[in-house]
Order: C-alpha cells, then structure tokens, then sequence
C-alpha cells in the first residue's frame, strides 16, 4: 500500500502504512457488524476489505437515546 504524494517523508509514511494496515485488516474483520454512512463507502468496504455492511445514514437523531451501561462491543467513528 503506497502514500500517495511525494516528499521526504514519504518513504517512512509507506513502512507505517504497510506496519498498520494488516492490524487494521484483522480489526474489522474481528467486528461483527461494520457500519457505512453512505452507500461510497460502502462499497470501498466491500472493495479494499472484502467486508459487508449496513448503511446508517446521518444525520440521526440521538435524542431518544440514553446509555445504559458499558457492554461486551466497541464503536469506532474514525
């Protein structure tokens, strides 16, 4: 996986890059669902991770919502 650009950090931008990425591979692919919020990303999900997912389209109203407790999951929003 190469970092597109040039300059004199890119040589040490793509061993970070090809240091991360398998670690990110095995991370969604531990998850048991992965969430899109549009259908483009979806299908890059699909394209570059082999990985289904559901579409939650933004904006959400979360006003009905109220946390309850800490649970056995996870929810990454990077």
């Amino acid at each position: 996986m190469a970092i597109v650009g040039s300059g004199p950090l890119r040589p040490a931008l793509d061993a970070l890059a090809a240091y991360l990425e398998p670690r990110y591979r095995a991370a969604v692919n531990r998850m048991d669902v992965v969430v899109a919020n549009s259908k483009n990303v979806q299908s890059r999900l699909a394209r570059y991770l082999g990985r289904e997912s559901v579409i939650v389209h933004p904006p959400i109203d979360t006003s009905g919502y109220r946390w309850k407790e800490d649970g056995d999951f996870y929810l990454s929003v990077a």
